[in-house]
């Protein structure tokens, strides 16, 4: 390989961006470590993670809100 300087400049430009997606990549999985939640260190909640809904309690409310008023309401 003749090591002139567009082959050196590219090399260096190849070396830098491989150099970003690594410390980016680093910083990345350090930060997850570090929160709870596994986003940003600027988290204010430290309760250990995101709240789990159950798949029944969604169901009723999406056929609570489903139903016509007059046959949620009977009073009507």
């Amino acid at each position: 390989m003749n090591l002139d300087w567009q082959n050196l400049s590219v090399l260096l430009l190849v070396s830098a961006a491989g150099g970003y997606l690594a410390r980016v990549a680093w910083r990345s999985m350090a930060r997850r470590e570090a929160t709870t939640c596994g986003g940003c260190s600027n988290c204010s909640d430290k309760s250990g993670g995101p709240q789990v809904v159950a798949l029944d309690a969604l169901s009723r409310n999406a056929q609570t809100v489903a139903r016509p008023a007059a046959a949620r309401d009977p009073g009507r």
